[in-house]
């Protein structure tokens, strides 16, 4: 089966698929020859921020929020940051943050209720972790099943992790994963400004008693077919 033409020439590409390909001089083309809209949706209501955030290609990410793309607006029930923070971007998630991207609110695409931090310790990613507490995220929200990040952690096999984000709210994720064999790394620049975390599916105070990191079953490491 052939190609589909706007996958294989930069020319046709639609502004969706050029975000999500990295494609930065066609969305610089559109945007400024064509007018495109920054924040003209698809027909799921994602935009090309959403799918560059999902794809990790911040140089996108950063000038469409220069063009006032909206930090939170939802494809299929789900953020930019919930994508990039599932993805582990680390760099996309920090331009996210600085724009004012809550780091709280919960994902409704697949009904699991995964905040950012639920989708990045799903995965393992200490410091994209490390940069959403520093911007507001709870530790003890609770998804769909029940579950605190740090649950999730150690349920997809990232003890360290689970451990960390168990941990009293002065202990950091770097101090928790510090020396830990494969850990991964955490930047030791300070996180981008936060602003009042909103859309909390629960938040609760971050104390180790509270924020129990009991192993509990796997809910899988996937999307759902979502981007």
């Amino acid at each position: 089966m052939a190609e589909c033409p706007c996958k294989s020439s930069t020319f046709l590409a639609s502004s969706w698929t050029a975000a999500q390909l990295g494609l930065l001089d066609r969305v610089k083309h559109l945007l400024d020859t064509h007018g495109h809209p920054v924040d003209k949706p698809d027909e799921y209501g994602k935009t090309m921020l959403f799918f560059a955030a999902a794809a990790g290609h911040a140089a996108i990410v950063d000038l469409l929020l220069k063009r006032g793309a909206a930090a939170d607006s939802k494809g299929c029930g789900a953020t930019a940051l919930h994508r990039a923070a599932f993805g582990g971007h680390e760099p996309v998630v920090r331009l996210l943050l600085a724009a004012g991207a809550s780091a709280t609110v919960a994902d409704t695409s697949t009904g699991d209720l995964r905040t950012p931090l639920h989708k990045a310790a799903s995965n393992g990613h200490a410091g994209v972790c490390t940069l959403l507490l520093g911007a507001g995220a709870a530790r003890c929200a609770r998804d769909a099943r029940g579950q605190t990040p740090a649950e999730v952690a150690a349920a997809s096999g990232h003890a360290e992790l689970a451990a960390a984000l168990a941990a009293p709210a002065a202990a950091t994720v770097a101090e928790a994963t510090a020396g830990a064999d494969g850990a991964a790394s955490v930047s030791a620049e300070p996180p981008p400004p936060k602003r009042s975390p909103a859309g909390a599916s629960e938040v609760c105070d971050s104390t180790a008693a509270a924020c129990s990191a009991a192993p509990c079953s796997s809910s899988g490491s996937t999307e759902g077919g979502h981007r």
